[in-house]
């Protein structure tokens, strides 16, 4: 947990260790591989690299929360960027939360995004708490001198809370990620889906906003804790494969003791195997990939359902 004003850094230790990862055999050993598919599923899946945008800003998250042996409760996302969050405009609905006025958007989920500048950064609580002031009045930003992502961290959290996952900055390298979809039928022409990536980021950017659904489930996935969500219809499963990668699954329409075996059946190789087993080319570039894991929707715009789809209603500079 982060005490007083000590800002944890993407590569310090204690981000690392927040979720319980162990180090992979090989640095190079970070290309995702499916284990065996449910029937149903194409026999080959679609492999490629997610790229992050590169018109978004520098920026970092973290999670905070309820710590428990098997559970993280009241989960909120707090993530930090030198630009206003897109979606943020002079309409914005504004509410006033431990003394600090702040821009509301509300997912579809039940879930919202309070965005406020402080110290010349832009800070975002995703939360579902129905009156998150004190987590807000306990943040601590200072905007990096360097043009860089800004540092956060947290003084005075409200009593029982602490950081679950340390503040990293957000991936902003390609990452390796393989889709696999059931077959469509004309009754179902979107069918069941899973999708696995490794990211540079950490726990908190692998996450994402679905990270504040309130409850994080805590399991083992080969010797490493991993992170469970679940919406209802999809899941997501997050876990720590190395130094600052962070591997991530996702499914929709599957259950959670069916996510959490294909989680288990994900292996680790190197990217010239990873490329053979999907005949991905050397000369192929990484192309932008939306997947389930892997939300297009910007920091501060409203999110469907676990964050996987659009907002229900129109909102100025988000998708």
């Amino acid at each position: 947990a982060l005490i007083g004003l000590v800002f944890l850094r993407q590569g310090d230790p204690a981000t690392r260790t927040a979720a319980g990862g162990v180090e992979p055999a090989a640095e190079s050993a970070i290309y995702p591989v499916l284990g065996e598919l449910p029937p149903g599923f194409v026999a080959s899946p679609d492999a490629s690299f997610a790229v992050p945008d590169p018109t978004n800003p520098p920026a970092v998250a973290a999670l905070v929360g309820r710590s428990g042996p098997d559970r993280w409760t009241a989960v909120s996302r707090v993530s930090a960027m030198a630009e206003k969050p897109a979606g943020v405009t002079d309409e914005t609905d504004a509410v006033t939360l431990g003394g600090i006025t702040a821009a509301r958007l509300i997912n579809d989920d039940g879930s919202a995004h309070y965005s406020w500048q402080d110290n010349g950064v832009w800070v975002t609580v995703t939360t579902r708490a129905a009156d998150p002031g004190g987590l807000m009045l306990a943040v601590r930003v200072e905007a990096d001198p360097e043009s860089g992502p800004p540092r956060l961290g947290f003084e005075g959290l409200p009593p029982g809370f602490s950081v679950l996952a340390g503040a990293t900055d957000l991936s902003t390298t390609p990452s390796p990620m393989v889709l696999a979809v059931e077959d469509p039928s004309p009754g179902n022409p979107q069918g069941r889906m899973v999708s696995v990536e490794v990211s540079s980021g950490g726990i908190a950017d692998a996450v994402g906003a679905p990270g504040a659904t309130g409850t994080i489930d805590l399991i083992d996935i080969n010797g490493a804790t991993a992170l469970v969500m679940t919406d209802g219809r999809g899941s997501h499963v997050v876990w720590t494969v190395g130094d600052n990668l962070t591997a991530g699954l996702g499914t929709f329409e599957l259950s959670v003791d069916e996510t959490i075996d294909l989680a288990r059946a994900v292996t680790f190789v190197d990217e010239a195997q990873w490329r053979e087993i999907y005949g991905v080319g050397p000369g192929m570039p990484p192309v932008p990939t939306t997947t389930l894991l892997t939300s297009p929707t910007p920091e501060g715009c409203p999110t469907g359902t676990g964050g996987r789809s659009g907002p229900t209603t129109t909102v100025p500079g988000c998708p």
